[in-house]
């Protein structure tokens, strides 16, 4: 509503400049944002964290519940593809992220909590002559899920990747014979083999590559209230042995 001229000029009379200016800039600012704002986050659209993109089950829901609970904030996940994702936490379309911590992420985001460790290996049916190694695998095909396993592509050179799109997947083509080995991470690998007609204790399992389960805070804030609060807050909470117990339960059910 304008202000009649009248009252213009006696207010500016009344009132110092430096009031004036601070009165003009409050006036033109956005409104506040509210404290109870729901923060979104991401996680990845693969089993165990979410079956799909847009599925609101899997283990990556859970972790956002305690999270929600440990910063007393309203979080509001999301599933995506891993691109797609990492695009998002990037240009601070997402706040938080649950994700394997890597040098080439932590430059646009950074490690507010940690909730366990990545285990990435390959399962192998197991063979009279006992558990093999990576050079005798030489040559044999392996099921991996397409665009999220490049961690251990470096590893895996010397044999050939059959795409697919998540574990359970892989499993099964295992069963079949169509690949001689299958990506195993771990959380997930055994509820994936549950899936499957495939049995843990028929298989062989070869460690690669161990990395941090982390929550990412996106470094390209939006302005959310209290954020960096939030991120020392969580920090703070998440390496406590009640928040560190809760979040090893979580995996273990997945494992």
């Amino acid at each position: 509503m304008a202000i009649p001229w009248q009252f213009r000029r006696v207010l500016c009379q009344a009132v110092s400049p430096a009031t004036l200016l601070l009165a003009a800039e409050a006036w033109a600012a956005p409104p506040a944002l509210a404290a109870s704002e729901v923060l979104p986050a991401g996680i990845v659209a693969v089993e165990p964290w979410a079956a799909t993109a847009g599925d609101r089950q899997g283990l990556g829901f859970l972790v956002f519940d305690q999270i929600s609970q440990l910063s007393s904030r309203p979080i509001k996940a999301t599933a995506l593809p891993l691109p797609r994702l990492l695009n998002e936490l990037k240009g601070g379309s997402v706040a938080l992220a649950v994700l394997a911590a890597t040098d080439d992420r932590d430059v646009f985001a950074e490690r507010v909590c940690e909730l366990g460790k990545f285990t990435f290996g390959l399962a192998i049916p197991k063979s009279s002559k006992g558990p093999r190694t990576l050079p005798e695998l030489s040559g044999k095909t392996y099921a991996m899920i397409r665009g999220v396993h490049n961690h251990v592509l470096p590893q895996l050179t010397s044999m050939k990747p059959y795409p697919v799109t998540n574990m359970t997947q892989g499993f099964s083509m295992l069963s079949m014979s169509r690949v001689d080995a299958a990506i195993c991470v771990r959380p997930g690998c055994a509820s994936a083999m549950r899936n499957t007609r495939v049995s843990a204790d028929d298989m062989d399992y070869l460690p690669l590559l161990s990395l941090p389960i982390v929550i990412y805070a996106t470094k390209a804030s939006r302005g959310w209230p209290d954020f960096e609060a939030l991120k020392a807050g969580l920090k703070e909470r998440c390496a406590g042995k009640e928040a560190q117990t809760a979040f090893a339960a979580l995996l273990a059910q997945f494992d």
